[in-house]
Protein backbone atom coordinates (compact mmCIF):
# COMPACT_ATOMS: atom_id res chain seq x y z
CA UNK A 1 0.00 0.00 0.00
CA UNK A 2 2.83 2.37 0.71
CA UNK A 3 4.37 1.78 -2.54
CA UNK A 4 1.23 2.40 -4.03
CA UNK A 5 0.46 5.44 -2.52
CA UNK A 6 3.65 6.74 -3.10
CA UNK A 7 3.89 5.68 -6.63
CA UNK A 8 0.83 7.30 -7.84
CA UNK A 9 1.18 10.35 -6.02
CA UNK A 10 4.57 11.27 -8.68
CA UNK A 11 4.44 11.40 -12.07
CA UNK A 12 4.25 7.68 -13.02
CA UNK A 13 2.35 7.87 -15.98
CA UNK A 14 5.23 10.18 -17.72
CA UNK A 15 8.50 9.13 -16.10
CA UNK A 16 7.41 5.16 -14.68
CA UNK A 17 11.76 4.49 -13.98
CA UNK A 18 12.14 7.50 -12.65
CA UNK A 19 9.44 6.97 -10.11
CA UNK A 20 9.84 3.41 -9.60
CA UNK A 21 13.84 5.16 -8.47
CA UNK A 22 12.53 8.47 -6.55
CA UNK A 23 9.87 5.65 -4.45
CA UNK A 24 13.07 3.62 -4.25
CA UNK A 25 15.04 6.15 -2.63
CA UNK A 26 12.11 7.31 -0.38
CA UNK A 27 11.89 4.01 1.11
CA UNK A 28 15.06 3.51 1.61
CA UNK A 29 16.23 6.48 3.26
CA UNK A 30 13.26 6.16 5.60
CA UNK A 31 14.78 2.64 6.57
CA UNK A 32 12.10 0.40 7.00
CA UNK A 33 12.43 -1.72 3.70
CA UNK A 34 15.43 -3.22 1.94
CA UNK A 35 15.81 -2.86 -1.44
CA UNK A 36 15.25 -6.50 -2.62
CA UNK A 37 12.05 -6.35 -0.92
CA UNK A 38 10.95 -3.03 -3.16
CA UNK A 39 12.47 -4.71 -6.24
CA UNK A 40 10.40 -7.28 -5.46
CA UNK A 41 6.85 -5.34 -5.56
CA UNK A 42 7.62 -2.89 -7.99
CA UNK A 43 8.38 -7.10 -10.45
CA UNK A 44 5.21 -8.30 -9.21
CA UNK A 45 3.46 -5.25 -10.22
CA UNK A 46 5.65 -4.98 -13.76
CA UNK A 47 3.58 -4.77 -17.48
CA UNK A 48 5.22 -4.93 -20.46
CA UNK A 49 3.12 -2.48 -23.34
CA UNK A 50 3.31 -0.60 -26.15
CA UNK A 51 1.55 2.54 -25.01
CA UNK A 52 4.82 4.64 -24.47
CA UNK A 53 5.35 7.39 -22.02
CA UNK A 54 7.31 10.56 -22.64
CA UNK A 55 10.44 8.61 -20.65
CA UNK A 56 10.62 5.80 -22.73
CA UNK A 57 10.66 7.84 -26.38
CA UNK A 58 13.35 10.51 -24.75
CA UNK A 59 15.24 7.35 -24.33
CA UNK A 60 14.46 5.30 -27.11
CA UNK A 61 14.36 8.24 -29.85
CA UNK A 62 14.14 5.32 -32.87
CA UNK A 63 11.29 4.02 -31.61
CA UNK A 64 9.45 7.70 -31.03
CA UNK A 65 9.65 8.36 -35.22
CA UNK A 66 8.52 5.22 -35.91
CA UNK A 67 5.28 5.85 -33.24
CA UNK A 68 4.94 8.98 -35.04
CA UNK A 69 5.09 7.91 -38.45
CA UNK A 70 2.95 4.53 -37.79
CA UNK A 71 0.20 7.73 -36.32
CA UNK A 72 0.64 9.97 -39.17
CA UNK A 73 0.27 7.08 -41.78
CA UNK A 74 -2.46 4.19 -40.55
CA UNK A 75 -4.14 6.31 -37.26
CA UNK A 76 -6.45 3.00 -36.79
CA UNK A 77 -4.05 0.27 -36.97
CA UNK A 78 -2.23 -0.42 -33.83
CA UNK A 79 -0.05 -3.23 -34.62
CA UNK A 80 2.11 -3.56 -37.46
CA UNK A 81 4.16 -5.98 -39.48
CA UNK A 82 7.28 -5.72 -37.23
CA UNK A 83 8.05 -6.67 -33.57
CA UNK A 84 7.35 -3.13 -31.31
CA UNK A 85 9.60 -2.84 -28.56
CA UNK A 86 8.05 -3.12 -25.12
CA UNK A 87 7.94 -0.92 -21.86
CA UNK A 88 7.72 -1.55 -18.21
CA UNK A 89 5.35 -0.02 -16.23
CA UNK A 90 3.81 -0.81 -12.82
CA UNK A 91 -0.06 -1.64 -12.37
CA UNK A 92 -0.90 -1.27 -8.50
CA UNK A 93 -3.48 -1.22 -6.52
CA UNK A 94 -5.59 1.94 -6.17
CA UNK A 95 -6.06 2.88 -2.35
CA UNK A 96 -8.43 5.74 -1.57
Amino acid sequence: MIISKLFYSLDYENEPQETRNKVTQLLLYHGQFSREEIDEIFQSSAKETTNYSREFLKQHPEVAMAEAKRNKEFPEEDEGQEERPKEIKYIFPHYG
